[in-house]
């Protein structure tokens, strides 16, 4: 009975750890696929308007798996950091969105995930 304990403990340990570790990658390789796809869609606007990046957003956020509220988490920031003519550059990052650990075993608290992608703008 004692030898059972320790190694159901160790066991339960052990499992809930593979599961905590494998919901965070599938969020963030969902997060990340998400943000890929915003950064693609803004490649292929010819301009860099304020409507054009609330529509990047609109998408990026639309391509997060889950409820509205899962959506709607973390911030969206688009920026354009190369220059003018052949080197334009669209950037989508998502920051501060949340991942809550479903044990306090192995993730001991709650982590903030940031994930970005940068395209070349598609020219004319």
């Amino acid at each position: 009975m004692v030898e059972f304990s320790i190694i159901a403990f160790l066991l339960l340990v052990m499992v809930f750890g593979m599961i905590d570790y494998g919901r965070y990658f599938l969020l963030r390789s969902n997060l990340t696929n998400a943000v890929r796809e915003g950064a693609r869609y803004g490649a292929t606007l010819p301009t860099e308007l304020a409507a054009d990046q609330t529509a990047i957003e609109n998408y990026t956020r639309a391509r997060i798996q889950g409820s509205a509220a899962q959506q709607s988490q973390g911030t969206v920031v688009i920026t354009y950091p190369g220059t003018s003519g052949v080197d334009q550059r669209v950037r989508v990052e998502l920051n501060n969105y949340p991942f809550n650990p479903a044990t306090f075993l192995v993730i001991k608290s709650a982590k903030n995930i940031m994930v970005a992608a940068e395209f070349r703008q598609e020219q004319p």
